[in-house]
C-alpha cells in the first residue's frame, strides 16, 4: 500500500460502479478527453503488483471482467467507439503505478477507423483452435508489437496466458531486459478480438513527426518468435 496512491484508499473513491474481491470499476476523476466517458478498473488492492506477478487465475479473472465491461459498454450503442487498454510505467502514458486498466467511450469518434487487419498479421508463434499469438510484421508504431487474436469469451483463459507470456518476454528478455514500460491495447474488428502488447521507450521521432512506423528486420522478428515459442510457450502447455 502507498500513502500517496489514491487507488490504495478505496474508501475515499467516488462514483464506483462495481466493487468485489479487490476489483473496482469507477469513473475516472480526471477526464482528459471531451465527449467521452472514462472509466478505471482497479485490478487489485495490492499496490506493487503487475501481470507477471499475478497467478494465472487472478489475471484471467481480471481480464474476463475487463472484457465483460468493455463489451457491455460497446453494446449500449451510446458511443461510436469504446477502447480498453492498460498502461504500465511512465513511458506508457501511465501516471499511477497501482495496477489498473481503462475503458473510454468516445461519443463522436470512431478511433478504430484507421485500424485494419494487417496490423495484426505476423510471424505465428502459436495457433490453437482459433487463438493466435504472433509477432507483428506491420506494427502500428513499432518496433515490436505482439498480437493475440481470439473469437469468444470461452477462449479468454488461454488468451490471458498468452498476454502474460508476452508481457513477461518484453520485461525479461526483450532489449536485454532493459524495458520496464509497456502498453496492452484491445481491439474488436468485425467478429474478431485482438490484443497488442507493446514495449514502450521514448517514441521515435519518425513516428512523432511523420507518422512513420518502424519494424524490426525479419531476422530479428524470427529470433523473437523462436525465443517466445521455445522459452515460454513450451512451459505453458
Amino acid at each position: 500500500m502507498s500513502d500517496e496512491c489514491p487507488f490504495c484508499k478505496v474508501e475515499s473513491l467516488e462514483n464506483i460502479y462495481y466493487q468485489k474481491d479487490g476489483l473496482v470499476l469507477l469513473k475516472n476523476k480526471f477526464s482528459t478527453l471531451e465527449n467521452t466517458v472514462q472509466l478505471v478498473l482497479i485490478e487489485s488492492s495490492k499496490h506493487d503488483t503487475d501481470i507477471p506477478s499475478y497467478s494465472i487465475s487472478e489475471w484471467t479473472k481480471i481480464l474476463e471482467l475487463a472484457v465483460q465491461f468493455w463489451k457491455r459498454i460497446m453494446d449500449s450503442d451510446k458511443f461510436k467507439s469504446v477502447v480498453l487498454y492498460r498502461n504500465h510505467g511512465h513511458l506508457s502514458g501511465g501516471t499511477q503505478s497501482h495496477p489498473h486498466m481503462q475503458i473510454v467511450g468516445f461519443k463522436d469518434i470512431n478511433v478504430f477507423s484507421k485500424i485494419s487487419y494487417e496490423y495484426f498479421e505476423g510471424l505465428q508463434v502459436t495457433h490453437e483452435k482459433g487463438i493466435e499469438l504472433n509477432v507483428s510484421t506491420k506494427p502500428i508504431m513499432g518496433l515490436l508489437e505482439l498480437n493475440v487474436k481470439w473469437k469468444n469469451d470461452q477462449q479468454l483463459p488461454r488468451v490471458a496466458e498468452l498476454i502474460k507470456i508476452s508481457v513477461k518476454y518484453i520485461l525479461k528478455d526483450y532489449y536485454n531486459g532493459l524495458c520496464s514500460d509497456y502498453n496492452v491495447f484491445f481491439y474488436k474488428l468485425n467478429d474478431d478480438y485482438f490484443c497488442k502488447v507493446i514495449p514502450r521507450f521514448v517514441v521515435s521521432q519518425y513516428y512523432v513527426g511523420y507518422q512513420l512506423s518502424q519494424c524490426l528486420d525479419m531476422d530479428s522478428l524470427s529470433k523473437i518468435e523462436s525465443e517466445i515459442r521455445e522459452d515460454y510457450l513450451k512451459n505453458s502447455n
